[in-house]
């Protein structure tokens, strides 16, 4: 898994994708950063005047919205690249375990994912500095909830992308599905049916997040996120297992 995990980690970094998203996430957070939480007094000249603000909800309330292009990126490539390119009858052929080899595609995927994400740390650390009043805790839950939520849509793009040859494609579906997933309690509202509606907002991503924004450690909503990531790893690893043996 290890040597998976190194390729593709490299393979991040010898192309423009890697630096990509990390310049988005820098630059999307640092602006949103700017507006919410500083600003310039005009009467001031250039000196910046810190806006007595401790709540980086909306920060990465906006992050979870770059999801639905950053996790297609990060995706689309991981394996419908192998079998377009017909590495994959090498990959799968070789000593490596089936599991082993999705593992180190999706940790890879989820790691460059981390780095990105972590470039918000910096802002903790402005914040604290400026406002006594800082909520560690809430900044916590944050962080972890758009964490979650983007390993989970990982999983899934590396599902589609094992279903596929074409990174446009994989892309695609793992917009559409995670567009989908960000209307799903939208839909939840509109059914008339009680039972459905439930049904429904229990599946969400999206529903489960809210409890950590407020710096609850919600430990069902961790299992089914980690359910999910498990689920779609399992199910990524029967589509190499099966073709393993076509």
């Amino acid at each position: 898994m290890s040597a998976i995990f190194k390729r593709e980690m490299k393979a991040y970094f010898t192309s423009p994708l890697g630096y990509i998203i990390l310049a988005v996430f820098t630059v999307i957070s640092s602006v949103v950063f700017v507006i919410n939480n500083a600003g310039f007094n005009p009467f001031s000249g250039a000196t910046a005047q810190y806006v007595q603000s401790n709540d980086l909800t909306m920060l990465y309330s906006t992050l979870l919205s770059v999801l639905i292009i950053a996790v297609p990126l990060l995706t689309m490539k991981l394996l419908s690249e192998e079998k377009k390119l017909g590495t994959d009858q090498l990959l799968i052929t070789s000593p490596v375990g089936v599991l082993d080899i999705v593992l180190g595609k999706y940790f890879s995927a989820a790691a460059m994912y981390g780095m990105s994400l972590s470039v918000t740390l910096i802002f903790w650390v402005i914040s604290a500095t400026n406002s006594p009043s800082f909520d560690f805790g809430v900044a916590t839950g944050n962080f972890v909830a758009v964490l979650l939520v983007g390993m989970v849509f990982i999983a899934i793009g590396l599902f589609i992308s094992s279903l596929t040859e074409s990174q446009l494609i994989s892309a695609l579906g793992t917009f559409v599905v995670m567009l989908l997933a960000m209307l799903m309690p939208t839909f939840a509202s509109k059914i008339s049916s009680t039972f459905v509606a439930k049904a429904v907002s229990a599946l969400s991503v999206y529903d489960r997040y809210y409890n950590f924004t407020v710096g609850l450690f919600d430990l069902p909503a961790v299992v089914f996120y980690v359910s999910l990531i498990s689920a779609f790893v399992f199910l990524t690893a029967r589509v190499i297992e099966k073709r393993r043996y076509s």
